[in-house]
């Protein structure tokens, strides 16, 4: 294995939005990237969460038009080695490696 060093290419201001309840429901986030590489980690944050955030499972993949995605770009993406997590109050959570290919200024679609 070659050494790496991660680099952010996307980032937003984690923002309070306490008293919303997602239960069952699907999110998907267009995420802009700068530069590019070979693989990603994901930096998810419940900064200003006063409870724990309970992620089901995530996936992530490059972003074709509109809120579609790249036919064989989708990829899970995994938390210590499981699919699910938690995020405790107030704290970030840092995904496992995800090999994916990521051109520079690519558009990434992170849902699930």
């Amino acid at each position: 294995m070659r050494d790496t060093h991660c680099v952010g290419a996307w980032t937003t201001s984690p923002v309070p939005v306490e008293g919303v309840a997602l239960r069952g429901q699907t999110l998907r986030m267009i995420a802009p990237t700068s530069i590019g590489g070979e693989t990603l980690r994901l930096r998810l944050s419940n900064a200003y969460g006063a409870r724990k955030l309970a992620i089901g499972s995530a996936r992530i993949a490059l972003r074709a038009v509109g809120a579609g995605i790249v036919p064989g770009s989708d990829r899970a993406v995994s938390f210590g080695g499981a699919t699910a997590a938690v995020i405790p109050a107030g704290a970030p959570l840092v995904s496992d490696p995800v090999a994916l290919d990521v051109p520079p200024l690519t558009d990434l679609a992170l849902f699930d």
